[in-house]
């Protein structure tokens, strides 16, 4: 990398050549780096206005001579990984005209400057969560990072106990978000709600008998509660979480025996709920995907939502809403990936209940 006098930084490298006039004081230049470890060269790094996941930046700890400030930027892989990246890079002591006294402020500060900057870079440029990785809210509630991804929603026709409504369609999921690690406990739902509305009583057992607008509604207060959106998945997004990259029936396999060590379900459960987070976990950390409690979703399909029409509001409200992963007293069948089932809004029941999906900022 060249540097000149005169304001101007100039170099090339494998994103191509970049040139932009920096001012007498400032000392600033901006330039795109592509995918991959690349060597800076000359300055400090800066954590700017445009950063992105999966990145790091590495500073010498005390500075060297004029002109010869190193910067290291690494990208890595992530939804922005075939993107351009931006970074700043402070340059010292390239303009002579800068008086000496200024200079040796600038160079015996430095070493200050660098730490300052490598804080500061480490919390804007924290790498994207691993999969799974777990975070705990206000209220106890661990949420687990649910990756990016794309993968083939419903079932294949040979797969046992399969209906026609599990149609097999490809996803993608842009956006990676948060997810409840289990079923909303009868706790959690005490400290946001303040009631007690389940048949079977226990702290860590799944919250049931609630309607889906009082899981909206939960939802909603959380969020506020939070300061961040809170809401049921999506149908898609529900699937994809409890496939977690699997193809099978259940996210430990095929058959009953797979079932077992995921969920309770009617052979396994003495007809009743049982704590969370017992069973097998999914590649992603997510327990009780299959059986314990069915889970309310967000939405049906937007083809089968009423529209304008005000004398449908009541039907609206009162309408089909899908919830998803059986429950403890469904059949094998009923617990599989890619089952689905339906009630009115206003349905509730001793093996129905919900997780929640927190949205990344």
């Amino acid at each position: 990398m060249k540097m000149k006098s005169a304001g101007v930084l100039r170099g090339e490298g494998e994103a191509g050549r970049f040139v932009e006039p920096v001012g007498r004081d400032s000392r600033r230049a901006h330039f795109k780096v592509p995918e991959g470890p690349k060597k800076l060269g000359m300055g400090i790094a800066e954590c700017g206005a445009k950063t992105v996941p999966n990145s790091a930046f590495r500073f010498p700890h005390s500075p060297v001579p004029e002109g010869r400030q190193r910067a290291f930027f690494w990208g890595g892989g992530g939804e922005a990984a075939t993107d351009s990246w931006a970074l700043s890079v402070l340059q010292y002591g390239l303009d002579r005209s800068l008086s000496p006294p200024a200079f040796r402020f600038l160079r015996h500060s430095g070493v200050l400057l660098f730490h300052f900057l490598l804080v500061a870079a480490t919390v804007c440029q924290a790498a994207e969560p691993k999969p799974g990785d777990v975070v705990t809210n206000s209220i106890g509630m661990k949420l687990a990072w649910i990756p990016p991804g794309a993968f083939t929603m419903g079932s294949p026709k040979f797969e046992p106990f399969r209906i026609t409504n599990e149609t097999q369609t490809k996803e993608t999921i842009a956006k990676g978000f948060r997810m409840g690690v289990t079923e909303v406990t009868q706790k959690q739902w005490r400290a946001v709600m303040g009631t007690d509305p389940s048949f079977f009583k226990g702290d860590d057992l799944p919250v049931e008998h609630i309607t889906w607008h009082d899981a909206a509604e939960f939802c909603r207060k959380l969020g506020g509660k939070e300061k961040k959106r809170y809401r049921l998945p999506t149908a898609v997004e529900r699937e994809y979480a409890c496939r977690a990259g699997t193809a099978t029936a259940y996210n430990t396999g095929n058959g009953v025996a797979a079932l077992r060590k995921a969920g309770w379900f009617n052979k396994n459960s003495a007809n009743k709920t049982h704590p969370v987070g017992l069973k097998q976990p999914n590649a992603w950390g997510l327990y009780d995907m299959h059986g314990n409690v069915s889970e309310w979703i967000a939405q049906r399909p937007a083809k089968e939502l009423y529209r304008t029409e005000s004398k449908l509001v009541n039907l609206e409200i009162k309408d089909g809403r899908d919830h998803r992963g059986g429950s403890w007293g469904l059949t094998a069948g009923d617990c599989r990936s890619a089952s689905r089932h339906r009630n009115n809004g206003n349905y509730r029941y001793f093996d129905l209940g919900f997780r929640v999906v927190c949205e990344e900022e």
